[in-house]
Protein backbone atom coordinates (compact mmCIF):
# COMPACT_ATOMS: atom_id res chain seq x y z
CA UNK A 1 0.00 0.00 0.00
CA UNK A 2 1.21 4.03 -0.26
CA UNK A 3 -0.73 7.34 0.73
CA UNK A 4 -0.91 9.81 -2.35
CA UNK A 5 -1.09 13.45 -1.25
CA UNK A 6 -2.89 15.93 -3.19
CA UNK A 7 -3.45 19.77 -3.13
CA UNK A 8 -5.86 21.80 -4.35
CA UNK A 9 -4.72 24.24 -6.74
CA UNK A 10 -7.68 26.95 -7.87
CA UNK A 11 -10.43 24.56 -8.94
CA UNK A 12 -8.76 21.53 -9.42
CA UNK A 13 -6.96 18.65 -7.35
CA UNK A 14 -2.60 18.13 -8.21
CA UNK A 15 -1.03 15.23 -6.59
CA UNK A 16 2.15 16.18 -4.73
CA UNK A 17 3.77 13.11 -3.61
CA UNK A 18 3.89 9.56 -2.91
CA UNK A 19 4.70 8.39 0.39
CA UNK A 20 5.55 4.65 1.82
CA UNK A 21 7.01 3.53 5.41
CA UNK A 22 10.59 2.19 4.68
CA UNK A 23 9.74 -1.59 6.50
CA UNK A 24 6.24 -1.93 5.09
CA UNK A 25 5.74 -5.64 4.01
CA UNK A 26 2.74 -7.79 1.71
CA UNK A 27 -0.53 -7.51 3.20
CA UNK A 28 -0.03 -4.71 5.46
CA UNK A 29 -2.32 -2.48 4.02
CA UNK A 30 -0.58 0.70 4.58
CA UNK A 31 -2.68 3.16 3.73
CA UNK A 32 -5.60 1.62 5.24
CA UNK A 33 -6.38 4.49 7.49
CA UNK A 34 -5.45 7.80 7.49
CA UNK A 35 -5.30 11.34 9.19
CA UNK A 36 -3.50 14.64 8.03
CA UNK A 37 -3.04 17.69 10.49
CA UNK A 38 -1.61 20.71 9.54
CA UNK A 39 2.36 19.81 10.11
CA UNK A 40 1.60 15.99 10.05
CA UNK A 41 0.30 12.51 8.46
CA UNK A 42 -0.31 9.76 10.21
CA UNK A 43 -1.02 6.16 8.54
CA UNK A 44 -2.12 2.95 9.76
CA UNK A 45 -1.44 -0.31 8.45
CA UNK A 46 -2.94 -2.97 10.11
CA UNK A 47 -1.93 -6.08 8.89
CA UNK A 48 2.01 -4.90 9.69
CA UNK A 49 3.89 -7.80 11.18
CA UNK A 50 6.11 -6.28 13.78
CA UNK A 51 9.07 -8.46 15.03
CA UNK A 52 8.10 -11.55 13.37
CA UNK A 53 3.86 -11.09 14.93
CA UNK A 54 1.62 -11.55 12.63
CA UNK A 55 -1.15 -8.32 12.22
CA UNK A 56 0.07 -6.39 15.28
CA UNK A 57 -0.33 -3.26 12.77
CA UNK A 58 1.49 -0.42 12.72
CA UNK A 59 1.04 3.35 12.67
CA UNK A 60 3.60 5.52 11.09
CA UNK A 61 4.16 9.86 11.71
CA UNK A 62 5.35 11.67 8.70
CA UNK A 63 6.03 15.11 9.07
CA UNK A 64 6.13 18.06 6.71
CA UNK A 65 9.47 20.07 6.11
CA UNK A 66 9.76 22.91 3.93
CA UNK A 67 6.85 21.55 1.75
CA UNK A 68 8.14 17.96 1.41
CA UNK A 69 6.93 15.16 3.51
CA UNK A 70 9.41 12.53 5.73
CA UNK A 71 8.61 9.92 7.81
CA UNK A 72 9.36 10.47 11.39
CA UNK A 73 8.29 7.59 13.50
CA UNK A 74 6.90 4.65 13.55
CA UNK A 75 4.30 3.90 16.28
CA UNK A 76 4.49 0.55 18.46
CA UNK A 77 2.59 0.32 21.71
CA UNK A 78 5.01 -1.27 24.57
CA UNK A 79 2.60 -4.38 24.97
CA UNK A 80 2.12 -5.64 21.08
CA UNK A 81 1.26 -8.85 20.59
CA UNK A 82 0.07 -11.00 17.46
CA UNK A 83 -3.25 -10.25 15.70
CA UNK A 84 -3.91 -6.45 17.31
CA UNK A 85 -4.37 -4.44 14.24
CA UNK A 86 -3.25 -1.51 15.16
CA UNK A 87 -3.80 1.31 12.64
CA UNK A 88 -7.49 -0.01 12.07
CA UNK A 89 -8.67 3.75 13.47
CA UNK A 90 -6.19 6.77 13.59
CA UNK A 91 -6.69 10.32 14.73
CA UNK A 92 -4.30 13.16 15.13
CA UNK A 93 -3.97 16.59 15.77
CA UNK A 94 0.00 17.16 15.21
CA UNK A 95 0.81 16.41 18.76
CA UNK A 96 -1.22 13.75 19.63
CA UNK A 97 -2.03 10.29 17.70
CA UNK A 98 -4.67 8.43 18.90
CA UNK A 99 -4.56 4.68 17.25
CA UNK A 100 -6.91 2.21 17.46
CA UNK A 101 -6.53 -1.48 18.11
CA UNK A 102 -9.90 -3.62 17.81
CA UNK A 103 -8.38 -6.87 17.95
CA UNK A 104 -6.68 -6.45 20.88
CA UNK A 105 -7.06 -9.37 23.39
CA UNK A 106 -7.39 -6.75 26.58
CA UNK A 107 -9.09 -8.36 28.36
CA UNK A 108 -10.78 -10.46 26.45
CA UNK A 109 -10.90 -11.89 22.80
CA UNK A 110 -11.34 -9.42 20.43
CA UNK A 111 -12.58 -6.70 22.54
CA UNK A 112 -10.03 -4.31 21.85
CA UNK A 113 -7.73 -1.32 22.86
CA UNK A 114 -6.26 2.13 22.20
CA UNK A 115 -3.32 4.12 22.64
CA UNK A 116 -2.27 7.82 22.92
CA UNK A 117 1.33 8.61 21.93
CA UNK A 118 2.68 12.53 22.61
CA UNK A 119 5.20 13.98 20.79
CA UNK A 120 8.23 15.65 22.73
CA UNK A 121 9.74 19.08 21.83
CA UNK A 122 12.98 16.93 20.28
CA UNK A 123 10.07 15.37 18.10
CA UNK A 124 10.46 12.07 19.64
CA UNK A 125 6.81 10.33 20.18
CA UNK A 126 6.13 8.23 23.38
CA UNK A 127 3.14 6.05 24.49
CA UNK A 128 1.05 8.57 26.68
CA UNK A 129 -2.15 5.98 27.61
CA UNK A 130 -3.59 2.50 26.80
CA UNK A 131 -7.71 3.28 26.52
CA UNK A 132 -9.59 0.19 27.09
CA UNK A 133 -13.29 -0.20 27.71
CA UNK A 134 -14.39 -0.28 31.69
CA UNK A 135 -17.13 -2.95 30.45
CA UNK A 136 -15.11 -4.74 27.73
CA UNK A 137 -16.50 -8.10 26.52
CA UNK A 138 -15.46 -10.73 23.49
CA UNK A 139 -15.46 -8.98 19.94
CA UNK A 140 -16.27 -5.42 20.83
CA UNK A 141 -13.96 -4.33 18.04
CA UNK A 142 -12.74 -1.47 20.92
CA UNK A 143 -10.76 1.00 18.60
CA UNK A 144 -12.18 0.28 15.06
CA UNK A 145 -12.85 4.11 15.08
CA UNK A 146 -10.89 6.82 16.93
CA UNK A 147 -11.42 10.59 16.55
CA UNK A 148 -9.25 13.08 18.67
CA UNK A 149 -10.19 16.76 19.69
CA UNK A 150 -7.87 18.96 22.04
CA UNK A 151 -7.97 16.61 25.23
CA UNK A 152 -10.72 14.42 24.11
CA UNK A 153 -10.66 11.35 22.67
CA UNK A 154 -13.25 9.21 21.43
CA UNK A 155 -13.10 5.50 20.29
CA UNK A 156 -16.10 3.55 19.10
CA UNK A 157 -17.03 -0.36 19.65
CA UNK A 158 -19.16 -1.45 16.76
CA UNK A 159 -19.45 -5.09 18.21
CA UNK A 160 -20.48 -3.53 21.67
CA UNK A 161 -23.63 -5.29 22.98
CA UNK A 162 -26.00 -3.11 24.72
CA UNK A 163 -28.85 -4.46 24.92
CA UNK A 164 -28.99 -5.83 21.82
CA UNK A 165 -26.21 -8.01 20.23
CA UNK A 166 -23.36 -5.52 18.09
CA UNK A 167 -25.64 -2.43 18.88
CA UNK A 168 -22.43 -0.83 19.47
CA UNK A 169 -20.90 2.24 21.40
CA UNK A 170 -18.65 4.62 21.71
CA UNK A 171 -16.43 5.51 24.59
CA UNK A 172 -15.23 9.34 25.38
CA UNK A 173 -11.89 9.94 27.34
CA UNK A 174 -9.85 12.94 28.57
CA UNK A 175 -6.20 12.56 27.77
CA UNK A 176 -3.13 13.77 29.00
CA UNK A 177 -2.25 15.72 25.62
CA UNK A 178 1.30 16.73 26.23
CA UNK A 179 0.49 20.81 25.27
CA UNK A 180 2.16 22.31 27.82
CA UNK A 181 5.73 21.78 28.50
CA UNK A 182 8.59 23.48 30.51
CA UNK A 183 11.69 25.00 29.28
CA UNK A 184 14.99 26.50 30.54
CA UNK A 185 15.75 27.40 33.54
CA UNK A 186 15.41 30.99 35.41
CA UNK A 187 18.24 32.51 37.50
CA UNK A 188 16.94 33.79 40.69
CA UNK A 189 16.47 37.54 40.60
CA UNK A 190 16.76 40.25 43.48
CA UNK A 191 13.38 39.16 44.80
CA UNK A 192 15.17 35.52 46.08
CA UNK A 193 13.32 33.66 43.75
CA UNK A 194 13.71 32.67 40.20
CA UNK A 195 10.69 33.65 37.39
CA UNK A 196 8.19 31.01 36.43
CA UNK A 197 5.79 31.23 33.93
CA UNK A 198 2.96 28.63 33.44
CA UNK A 199 0.11 28.79 30.94
CA UNK A 200 -3.31 27.76 32.23
CA UNK A 201 -6.75 27.26 30.81
CA UNK A 202 -7.70 25.61 27.28
CA UNK A 203 -5.40 25.04 24.63
CA UNK A 204 -8.75 24.91 22.47
CA UNK A 205 -8.27 27.98 19.28
CA UNK A 206 -11.68 28.23 19.28
CA UNK A 207 -12.35 28.77 22.62
CA UNK A 208 -9.41 31.32 23.20
CA UNK A 209 -9.59 30.68 27.12
CA UNK A 210 -5.44 30.66 27.41
CA UNK A 211 -3.82 32.65 30.32
CA UNK A 212 -0.46 33.44 31.20
CA UNK A 213 0.89 33.99 34.33
CA UNK A 214 4.21 34.51 36.44
CA UNK A 215 5.43 34.66 39.83
CA UNK A 216 8.73 34.90 41.51
CA UNK A 217 9.55 38.69 39.94
CA UNK A 218 10.21 41.80 42.15
CA UNK A 219 7.49 43.53 43.05
CA UNK A 220 5.41 46.59 41.68
CA UNK A 221 8.22 46.40 38.74
CA UNK A 222 6.76 46.64 34.83
CA UNK A 223 7.05 43.10 32.63
CA UNK A 224 6.73 41.55 29.63
CA UNK A 225 4.96 38.81 28.03
CA UNK A 226 6.74 37.68 24.62
CA UNK A 227 6.53 34.35 22.11
CA UNK A 228 7.95 32.82 19.12
CA UNK A 229 7.94 29.84 17.48
CA UNK A 230 11.25 28.22 18.26
CA UNK A 231 13.29 27.74 21.01
CA UNK A 232 17.15 28.33 20.76
CA UNK A 233 18.21 28.96 24.96
CA UNK A 234 20.91 31.45 25.15
CA UNK A 235 22.61 33.35 27.67
CA UNK A 236 20.53 36.95 28.13
CA UNK A 237 21.61 39.04 31.55
CA UNK A 238 21.25 36.98 34.53
CA UNK A 239 19.06 34.57 32.92
CA UNK A 240 18.84 32.65 29.85
CA UNK A 241 16.46 33.46 26.86
CA UNK A 242 14.47 30.63 26.08
CA UNK A 243 12.85 32.49 22.71
CA UNK A 244 15.02 32.42 19.78
CA UNK A 245 15.20 35.90 18.58
CA UNK A 246 15.31 34.43 14.52
CA UNK A 247 12.83 33.66 12.29
CA UNK A 248 10.61 34.73 12.75
CA UNK A 249 11.76 36.18 16.11
CA UNK A 250 10.55 37.54 19.10
CA UNK A 251 6.60 38.31 19.40
CA UNK A 252 5.32 41.26 22.16
CA UNK A 253 2.55 41.09 23.75
CA UNK A 254 1.36 44.49 24.55
CA UNK A 255 0.89 46.30 26.40
CA UNK A 256 3.38 45.99 29.41
CA UNK A 257 1.98 44.98 32.68
CA UNK A 258 3.02 45.25 36.35
CA UNK A 259 3.89 42.67 38.72
CA UNK A 260 1.67 43.03 42.25
CA UNK A 261 3.08 42.98 46.01
CA UNK A 262 4.11 39.69 45.79
CA UNK A 263 5.67 39.68 42.21
CA UNK A 264 3.43 37.87 40.43
CA UNK A 265 1.73 38.94 36.79
CA UNK A 266 -0.79 38.01 34.69
CA UNK A 267 -2.84 38.35 31.29
CA UNK A 268 -5.09 36.35 28.91
CA UNK A 269 -3.75 35.69 25.48
CA UNK A 270 -6.47 36.53 23.11
CA UNK A 271 -5.97 35.48 20.15
CA UNK A 272 -8.01 37.97 18.50
CA UNK A 273 -5.65 40.67 19.47
CA UNK A 274 -2.02 39.16 18.52
CA UNK A 275 0.17 41.26 16.80
CA UNK A 276 0.75 40.75 13.13
CA UNK A 277 3.40 37.77 12.54
CA UNK A 278 2.14 35.87 15.37
CA UNK A 279 -1.17 33.90 14.60
CA UNK A 280 -1.24 30.66 16.30
CA UNK A 281 -3.58 28.38 14.66
CA UNK A 282 -4.36 24.42 15.07
CA UNK A 283 -1.56 22.26 15.44
CA UNK A 284 1.08 24.81 15.98
CA UNK A 285 2.99 25.11 19.15
CA UNK A 286 4.51 28.49 20.81
CA UNK A 287 7.21 29.01 23.54
CA UNK A 288 6.40 31.45 25.67
CA UNK A 289 8.29 33.74 28.52
CA UNK A 290 8.14 36.64 30.67
CA UNK A 291 10.59 39.78 31.04
CA UNK A 292 10.76 42.29 34.18
CA UNK A 293 12.40 44.94 35.15
CA UNK A 294 14.72 44.31 37.96
CA UNK A 295 16.00 47.93 39.57
CA UNK A 296 18.86 46.11 41.79
CA UNK A 297 19.77 43.85 39.43
CA UNK A 298 23.26 44.32 37.94
CA UNK A 299 23.83 44.55 33.91
CA UNK A 300 20.52 44.71 32.29
CA UNK A 301 18.68 45.46 35.56
CA UNK A 302 16.40 42.95 34.13
CA UNK A 303 15.05 39.02 35.04
CA UNK A 304 13.65 36.51 32.56
CA UNK A 305 11.45 33.81 33.56
CA UNK A 306 12.03 30.35 32.20
CA UNK A 307 10.17 29.35 29.43
CA UNK A 308 6.90 27.13 28.68
CA UNK A 309 6.11 25.57 25.45
CA UNK A 310 2.29 25.41 24.43
CA UNK A 311 0.93 23.52 21.20
CA UNK A 312 -3.00 24.69 20.42
CA UNK A 313 -5.95 22.08 18.82
CA UNK A 314 -9.02 23.22 17.32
Amino acid sequence: GSVHLFERSGASWEERTELVAADVGVGDEFGSRVALAPEHLVVGARGHDHLGLDDTGGVWVFHRTGGAWFEEAELVPEDAEMGDQLGAGVATDSRTVLAGAPTAETPAFNSGAAYTFVRGDGGAWLQATKLVASDAQTSDSFGRAVALGCDTALVGAPGSDVGLLDTGAAYVYTVPHGWVTSLCLAEPNSSGEAAHIAATGSVSVALDELALEASGCPPFQPALFFYGRETNPMPFGPGWLCVSPFHPGLIRLLPIVTTDAGGAVARPLELAGLPPGGPIEPGTSWVFQLWCRDPAAGGTRSALSDGVRVGFCD
